[in-house]
């Protein structure tokens, strides 16, 4: 199957859908690219806390930064630690949390598009004439 056959593909299985369900569709390419970046962001905050616990020159190093404001800078090492475990504990509560809901409406519209193909299938089989059962 080549590419062109596949988008083709899913184009048809797009223009089936319903206009609410499209919508949804794009809520949901939205809420998977929100998700990605909250996953980049956990990752990418865990090297800076460890760097932060067991290389000394790691304050030295952030000084010399510009995009970090001057008030972080003036911080001790054990109140820059305190600020730097709070903001990460907070970003994975606020992850979990969206990723919870995230998990509950995709089901919810996965659920809701199978119901409606099943009831337009089914009514479409016993709409049919009493021929077509017999064959």
């Amino acid at each position: 199957m080549n590419k062109f056959n596949f988008i083709r593909s899913i184009g048809s299985i797009y223009n089936t859908l319903e206009n609410k369900d499209k919508i949804k569709i794009i809520y949901l390419f939205f809420f998977i690219i929100l998700t990605f970046f909250f996953e980049m962001l956990s990752i990418s905050l865990v090297v800076p806390i460890v760097s932060l616990i067991f290389d000394d020159n790691f304050l030295n190093v952030v000084k010399n930064y510009s995009f970090i404001p001057d008030l972080i800078k003036q911080l001790p090492t054990s109140a820059l630690l305190r600020l730097s475990l709070i903001s990460i504990a907070a970003i994975y509560f606020l992850k979990t949390l969206f990723l919870i809901y995230f998990s509950f409406w995709k089901a919810s519209f996965i659920y809701g598009l199978h119901q409606s193909y099943a009831k337009k299938l089914y009514f479409n089989y016993i709409n049919q004439n009493y021929l077509f059962h017999l064959n």
